[in-house]
């Protein structure tokens, strides 16, 4: 119960709201911090249509400080996502804001990067 109930606060950072406005902008249809039916995750960006598509959008919290390898955390909810049918696309901030010049504001070389990795390309 607990559990259920954390899910339930959602936090929405510029760079959530940044994924989310480049995904509109490529004319993706996309629902923002969706709840699995289980109500046991919240999905940052759920793709809408017929396939189980996330995108989870990975800040600094996710991965280690020096080494930016993904925390545990992370990797178990990804796993458990995947195992209930989900195919989780991560965005990690270090790949984001590598691809855009000036922080708060997409860039079409984060349209091209995120188009490419919803194709698998990324």
């Amino acid at each position: 119960q607990i559990w259920r109930e954390t899910i339930y606060i959602p936090i929405m950072s510029q760079f959530h709201l940044d994924v989310a406005s480049v995904l509109t902008d490529l004319g993706v249809e996309h629902d923002i911090e969706m709840k699995t039916r289980d109500e046991l995750f919240s999905l940052d960006v759920a793709l809408t249509g017929e396939s189980q598509v996330c995108i989870q959008v990975d800040g600094p919290r996710h991965f280690s400080t020096n080494t930016r390898v993904p925390l545990g955390m992370t990797v178990v909810r990804d796993r458990l996502l995947t195992l209930k049918g989900w195919r989780v696309i991560a965005v990690p901030y270090h790949h984001w804001y590598a691809h855009h010049e000036t922080v708060g504001r997409t860039t079409l070389r984060q349209q091209k990067w995120l188009r490419e990795v919803l194709r698998g390309e990324g």
